[in-house]
């Protein structure tokens, strides 16, 4: 993996063909269209997409909510079917990023049929919580670092030896929390921040992003925020902070790339060449 520095919107239809060749062959690059102005002395991961695969898990889940509120004789003991399953796929693109609350209470006005099983949020997400991790154990019990997406771990390592590194997600704090335990990565992390349970409507990655950098007084410039999603992006940029997008598809890429990020990164096996970035 030769380091070299690209401009990132010099020609994104090019990056755009690149990109697939390189997630083809299971290569890896890294696209910049600047340096960060100051040594990065923290970096903020977000979770799916970034270290842990997007397996389908989170699907489950949505369809799972779903069967709850649409059927009228709801089991928990049965499992969505494939047809639930392809909906919450394309139910999650809509929601994907928002808070917890504004997912659940999204699905609770969408889906208005049925006994609803559970009709609060806060119902929900204890359940939620509970099949998610239900979910993974079924998955990936055997061999969690299965749930890793390739290079994520030495992403993470390697980052903590030159900086503090950070959880910034949009799961349930303690989801999140004990996401990092099952993969053994949570002793890396100075802090992981996640949505609390109750009363988080109201709250963004940007909005937490922002009150940890007036509560620490921490330097923007410093900062470093690795994500998947186009909210990730909008909130670095948001925030003055060297933004890194992970694209893993070429659709994603780029969505990715329509947010101007500062970086672009073709997976997370392009950790070496991130590190001669940002440190």
């Amino acid at each position: 993996m030769g380091f070299i520095l690209h401009k990132i919107m010099m020609n994104a239809e090019e990056i755009k063909q690149e990109l697939g060749i390189i997630l083809e062959n299971r290569s890896a690059k890294i696209w910049a269209s600047r340096y960060p102005k100051k040594q990065i002395k923290h970096v903020f991961f977000d979770f799916d997409g970034v270290i842990l695969k997007e397996y389908g898990i989170h699907e489950q889940a949505y369809a799972w909510i779903i069967k709850s509120l649409i059927e009228e004789n709801f089991d928990i003991k049965i499992d969505p079917d494939e047809a639930l399953i392809c909906e919450a796929r394309e139910i999650r693109k809509v929601i994907k990023g928002k808070s917890p609350d504004e997912k659940l209470s999204f699905l609770i006005s969408y889906y208005s049929k049925g006994q609803k099983a559970f009709t609060t949020v806060e119902k929900l997400n204890k359940k939620w919580m509970e099949y998610l991790r239900s979910n993974v154990k079924k998955a990936y019990g055997g061999d969690a670092s299965l749930y890793l997406l390739d290079g994520a771990r030495d992403l993470v390592t390697n980052c903590a030896e030159h900086s503090k590194i950070y959880g910034l997600t949009a799961n349930y704090q303690d989801q999140a929390e004990w996401l990092m335990k099952f993969v053994g990565l949570n002793s890396y992390f100075k802090k992981i921040y996640g949505y609390p349970i109750k009363g988080n409507k109201e709250l963004s990655k940007a909005k937490i992003l922002s009150g940890v950098i007036q509560k620490y007084k921490l330097d923007p410039e410093e900062i470093c925020f690795i994500g998947d999603g186009k909210p990730d992006i909008i909130s670095g940029n948001k925030n003055g902070v060297y933004s890194v997008g992970v694209a893993n598809t070429v659709e994603n890429g780029v969505v990715l790339l329509g947010e101007n990020p500062d970086a672009l990164i073709s997976s997370p096996m392009a950790f070496v060449d991130l590190l001669n970035v940002i440190f």
